[in-house]
């Protein structure tokens, strides 16, 4: 979790606003296959990787509309264990 967490940080980093290190991240990227332009727009990744349910709702929506999904509608968040990412903040946070 920790390496997700900083490869998020260095991601959002590389093509938000600062386009710190971009040209290490494409690098990067491009030896393993994956082809990012330089002009590529930040995600909006929050800098904790909370994760957004906006498009987990949405999804939800459709299978009620649909007919896929029957009977109660789960929450998504219910469903959420923030734990690990919770500790390997802490843990980043602790690093020197």
């Amino acid at each position: 979790m920790v390496a997700y967490l900083k490869g998020l940080r260095d991601y959002r980093l590389a093509f938000g606003p600062e386009r710190k290190d971009q040209e290490a991240i494409l690098a990067l990227l491009k030896k393993a296959n994956i082809v990012i332009l330089p002009e590529t727009p930040s995600l909006g990744i929050p800098e904790d990787g909370a994760p957004s349910f906006e498009h987990v709702e949405a999804y939800l929506d459709w299978l009620v509309a649909t007919g896929t999904l029957r009977g109660e509608r789960p929450d998504p968040k219910s469903l959420w264990d923030d734990r690990f990412r919770q500790a390997a903040l802490t843990e980043m946070k602790d690093a020197p």
